[in-house]
């Protein structure tokens, strides 16, 4: 398939461009090649397996690990209230993981269009499918949507919510505060709404605190406070929490702000997979494909004739159940 112009970012608008694509193609049979993708958008991913199947899809389901920290990033924000309550029990009695639900919306999202192309499709990965598509892998043999052929002996097996440092940063405010503060400050002043916050906070804050409005950021609109040589940032972030925050440089009791030009990346959430795969972990795990095949030199001079021709002919082939078909095979020459 040719990609004509570049999708939209929005999951639901992705969902509907590549359902466009592939619903007027001949129903002899669709191979998906994931190798070498990176991953990306995670709802996007889930949300086009339901174009494959007319199984109901469930997504993965994706889980914290309890702790103090992750009691605060959750407390101070609007975005992961389904998690908020089985991370303070967790904390509480000392569980090693929270309760599981989707990255976003509920079940229903990932299948408000249904399927699209009814003939039979094989997916291709290999080691170097990672993140998203390593997801999408796990749901297209969870779902028993075709066969998975990969041409190494797993993919990369990174399927979990990756987040880099300064996102982490965005969502561990020192404390939040109501939305209603926001004129006071764009006025250019610190009024009774703000100083109360901050007292609250244990913070004293006077109405002769200087306030400068800071350039927008990939994580929203940012104001910078000052009195007596403190600092302090208030953010607007639309998409984590529906109130202002406030951040305390270098004395956050979680995180801290990183040197210049320095970040990682690092596993917020973990993903567990459902249906046919119910329970496992995809991380570091990966998947167990239904074949494995060793790239030819054909394959890698014809533009992987060899290996087009052996997937065409596992489109006729029947889609067997595969609960509780875990480890790796070796791979096959």
């Amino acid at each position: 398939m040719t990609q004509t112009k570049r999708p939209p970012e929005n999951p639901a608008r992705f969902t509907s461009f590549v359902a466009a694509k592939v619903s007027p193609l001949p129903a002899s049979g669709l191979i998906i090649d994931l190798r070498g993708n990176p991953g990306g958008y995670i709802k996007a991913g889930e949300l086009l397996l339901q174009l494959f199947t007319s199984q109901r899809i469930s997504p993965l389901g994706f889980r914290f690990r309890p702790s103090d920290a992750v009691e605060h990033l959750l407390s101070t924000s609007d975005y992961f209230d389904a998690w908020e309550p089985t991370v303070s029990q967790g904390t509480r009695l000392g569980e090693e993981h929270s309760g599981t639900f989707p990255i976003e919306d509920d079940e229903a999202a990932f299948n408000k269009i249904g399927q699209v192309y009814s003939g039979p499709s094989v997916l291709i990965v290999d080691a170097l499918t990672f993140s998203t598509a390593d997801i999408f892998t796990a749901g297209f043999l969870d779902h028993e949507i075709g066969q998975v052929i990969c041409t190494d002996e797993n993919i990369s097996a990174g399927g979990a919510n990756n987040w880099q440092y300064n996102v982490l940063r965005a969502a561990m405010p020192g404390f939040a505060f109501p939305l209603s503060a926001e004129f006071e400050l764009e006025s250019g002043q610190v009024g009774p709404i703000t100083v109360a916050s901050f007292a609250s906070a244990g913070t004293t804050l006077s109405s002769a605190a200087v306030v400068k409005r800071l350039p927008d950021s990939d994580f929203g609109k940012f104001c910078e406070i000052t009195e007596n040589g403190q600092s302090y940032k208030i953010g607007k972030m639309v998409w984590l929490r529906s109130n202002l925050a406030a951040y305390f440089p270098g004395d956050n009791r979680f995180v801290d702000d990183l040197p210049a030009g320095v970040d990682f990346g690092f596993s917020i959430r973990q993903g567990i997979r459902k249906r046919g795969g119910q329970g496992l972990v995809l991380e570091d795990e990966g998947i167990v494909a239904d074949h494995y095949y060793r790239m030819s030199a054909t394959d890698v001079l014809s533009g992987n004739a060899d290996l087009i021709s052996y997937a065409c002919g596992l489109l006729s082939k029947p889609v067997t159940p595969r609960h509780g078909k875990i480890g790796l095979p070796p791979i096959s020459t």
